[in-house]
């Protein structure tokens, strides 16, 4: 009767309580000789009262699609219980939770961040659809809410809205209808190249991609577009900006689309087709690619001077129009697996065909207006080029992320150049002269990086990379064999410490980069101290001032350590250096940033100090061969400034998009038996005006000229107009190069050594009034998700010298 009495108390105490520890208080009291009954009989209670669920589903405000991915936190008083992320329906479900009050918090790129709370749980609860809006998301940074942009550290975040998904037809568009600061687009070739100092990287998804690929990103699938103004360590060397697309986990089943671009004027175009299948932990991508030109009207005017011991010769040669012939196919193929939602392994192959094999190229020389010369010169250059790489990335619950990359080249190289000269007047004998170069290089790179939050203000990223190579070369100069070998061996350990204090944010990074090289006659090893600091202080959400110091080696292109001799004319030779090794670049560049509305403006001052760059030598003269050589070694110094405001602006409801540039440029080349300075000012200008089907755009750069060396080049300003029709997913284009510039040159290249000078302007006749049409369509259907990549290496240095 009492162990009666006894149940019937416990089982009202459950209905009101159900709590573990009301259990094992009262369970306490009873009398031993019933508590193991007792507790197997509550044992099955007591599992089931901590199996209570929170599920539900979250949609995108805007056109209720599922999502895919996003990230969502459950708090109790203050402390973080548990972390999951919707799966492919874009469904969650928390498990084994307890009774209580929850706070659920939703979070994810291109969205306003969202909470929900749930009070008083007791058992399984289920909400309704979770809509999340998609606007410039709240974080720590400073957010222009009006215009959808972030600014962080080092970076500025874009999320393209709808307006400008409709008239895109892939990234690249998306792109030039942001107005990314600091980039140059060509609105022609559908590129762009940046006003800043190095090269641009482009990252989607974290993998380093080409302009290319941007064409297969449609822009429905785009989240957001990082600009990274001060790249740190982990981005490697000589970049001044990357764009990081991030695509939306809520990518299609398949796609497919491609884009044919072809010339009106002239025999060039190229064709790009892609097409992505998705399964439930599979995915497969096939990327084709192809341009060619064969167009004529290549020819160049030289004026040139030797300066012999005993005598001057100095004639003009005039070149004859000849045609250009260039192939380049490519073949990408990806397969990525997900063991689970936030561990992948992606397995990537691709092969390019790169072959060049211009017409033979005819020019006569004169002096003082009679005829000297005819010379005929021929170059055949052949480079396939084969990759694997094998990536792996693995998430963990704390917000940890470990990826690792391995990476393995081949190219092969084949090489040749042709030059025969006759005489049309008597005394000198007829001149040829052949260069054949034949290469295969080898390469295995291997980068490893862990990424770790610190705090919700700060985190750290350590890593690892290194490069093993192999290149062997066979020269075949004037039918005397010369081979050449170079190993090389590259280690790079960095780690990079970021954070934020109230307005002031900071990026500290450093490494160690360890070189040893191993040629026919040398065995040398170089150790570098490689550091770099970002700093951002915002004083209102407008207005934010920017550092960024860095101290980087440049390494020299494995061709310049070749001990070859490789004929250019019968007067000159080139001469590579096995003995140059990297030098370090001090760079400081310090920029006042103001947003506003739909105003962007920039203003920044650029110093890089390079000390001991290998810089040409003076033109020598060799007695013995009666040749004058070009050469280089590292030695003096080569600082670089330079001035740059930048502005664009938007008006009309986003409909017209302005942008204009001035940069002023000096150069200071202090080498060992010379010394100059150049100063240069570029200034430049594009509009655009964008509605849903249609738009037109049009660009102008003044001349481009910098100092390097003793080399001062001049590009000839360009002037583009462009218009397009979209209608679905199809869109039509039609573009026109340097409009009314019949005679415009493409390059000057001006040499001022002491013992020879030259002047060479180069025509390319097709790029004047160019037309191109460009047809360009993609088709898409069903929903699945896209996975991130953080790092990837590429080796695109064959070794050969040409």
């Amino acid at each position: 009767m009492k162990v009666t009495v006894f149940l019937n108390k416990i089982e009202l105490t459950l209905k009101e309580y159900r709590t573990s520890e009301f259990i094992v208080t009262n369970c306490r009291k009873l009398n031993k000789r019933i508590l193991f009954p007792l507790l197997v009989v509550l044992f099955p209670l007591y599992i089931f009262s901590q199996n209570i669920t929170i599920s539900g589903k979250v949609l995108n405000a805007e056109n209720k699609e599922i999502m895919p991915g996003v990230n969502i936190r459950l708090c109790q008083k203050d402390s973080l219980v548990s972390v999951i992320h919707t799966d492919k329906k874009g469904e969650f479900c928390f498990r084994h939770l307890r009774s209580g009050d929850y706070l659920l918090e939703f979070s994810s790129l291109g969205f306003n961040n969202l909470q929900s709370a749930v009070i008083g749980l007791s058992k399984d609860y289920k909400l309704n659809d979770v809509l999340m809006e998609p606007a410039s998301y709240q974080l720590d940074e400073v957010v222009v809410a009006a215009e959808n942009v972030r600014q962080g550290v080092d970076r500025l975040i874009f999320f393209p809205n709808e307006k400008i998904r409709q008239s895109s037809q892939d990234a690249l568009d998306v792109m030039r209808l942001l107005n990314l600061p600091d980039l140059k687009f060509d609105i022609v070739n559908h590129s762009f190249m940046s006003l800043r100092n190095g090269s641009v990287q482009i990252r989607i998804n974290g993998v380093i991609a080409s302009q290319t690929d941007l064409i297969a990103i449609q822009p429905q699938d785009i989240a957001n577009i990082e600009y990274i103004t001060n790249p740190g360590v982990i981005y490697g060397d000589g970049v001044a900006a990357v764009v990081l697309i991030k695509t939306r986990k809520n990518m299609s089943n398949w796609q497919i689309g491609g884009r044919v671009s072809q010339s009106l004027s002239a025999l060039i175009g190229s064709q790009y087709a892609y097409f992505n299948l998705n399964f439930s932990h599979d995915h497969f991508s096939l990327k084709l690619s192809d341009s060619y030109n064969y167009a004529n009207g290549i020819y160049s005017y030289i004026d040139k001077q030797l300066h012999y011991p005993t005598r001057l010769l100095a004639f003009k040669s005039i070149g004859s129009s000849s045609k250009q012939r260039l192939l380049n196919p490519a073949l990408q193929f990806d397969f990525t697996h997900s063991f689970k939602e936030n561990s992948f392994l992606s397995i990537k192959t691709f092969f390019d065909l790169n072959r060049s094999y211009p017409a033979t190229a005819v020019s006569t020389s004169s002096i003082a207006g009679q005829s000297f010369y005819d010379d005929y010169s021929s170059k055949k250059d052949k480079v396939r080029n084969a990759a694997l790489d094998v990536y792996f990335s693995n998430s963990f619950s704390n917000g940890s992320e470990i990826v690792a990359d391995l990476r393995a080249t081949y190219i092969h190289t084949d090489y040749q150049q042709k030059y025969y000269k006759k005489y049309n007047q008597s005394g000198y004998n007829n001149y040829e002269s052949t260069y054949f170069a034949t290469g295969q290089h080898r390469s295995l790179i291997g980068e490893i990086k862990y990424q770790l939050p610190l705090s919700k203000q700060c985190s750290l990223v350590i890593g690892s990379r290194n490069e093993l190579s192999s290149t062997r070369n066979d020269y075949t100069i004037d039918h005397l064999g010369n081979p050449s070998s170079l190993d090389f061996f590259n280690t790079y350990n960095y780690s990079e410490f970021s954070g934020r204090l109230r307005n002031f944010s900071y990026t500290i990074g450093a490494g160690f980069a360890f070189y040893k090289l191993k040629n026919d006659n040398l065995h040398r090893h170089y150790t570098y101290f490689r550091p770099k600091l970002s700093l951002r202080y915002a004083f209102s959400k407008e207005w934010s001032l920017q550092y960024y110091l860095g101290i980087n080696p440049n390494e020299p292109e494995l061709a310049l350590l070749s001990n070859v001799k490789q004929p250019i004319s019968e007067y000159e030779v080139r001469v590579g250096n096995p003995a140059l090794k990297p030098y370090q670049a001090y760079t400081n560049q310090l920029a006042l940033n103001f947003i506003k509305h739909k105003t962007y403006l920039s203003l920044s001052t650029y110093l890089q100090y390079n000390s001991s760059p290998y810089l040409e030598n003076q033109v020598l003269y060799d007695s013995d061969s009666e040749q004058f050589i070009y050469s280089m070694s590292n030695q003096g110094y080569f600082l670089h400034s330079q001035t740059r405001l930048y502005g664009s602006q938007k008006l009309f409801n986003d409909k017209l998009s302005l942008s204009s540039y001035g940069i002023l440029n000096h150069y200071v080349n202090h080498a060992d038996d010379y010394s100059n300075h150049f100063t240069a000012f570029i200034w430049g200008t594009t509009a655009s005006y964008d509605i849903k089907h249609w738009g037109i755009a049009a660009s102008f750069i003044s001349p481009v000229r910098f100092l390097f060396n003793q080399v001062k080049i001049t590009h000839h300003s360009n002037f583009q107009l462009s218009t397009y029709y979209k209608t679905n997913r199809l869109q039509i284009s039609l573009a026109v190069n340097n409009l009314f510039m019949p005679h415009a040159y493409l390059k000057k290249m001006e040499l001022g050594s002491q013992l020879l000078q030259s002047m060479a302007t180069e025509y390319v006749r097709y790029n004047n009034n160019y037309v191109n049409l460009t047809i360009s369509y993609y088709l898409s259907k069903g929903k699945n998700k896209e996975y991130h990549h953080k790092i990837q290496n590429e080796d695109r240095d064959s070794g050969v010298m040409k």
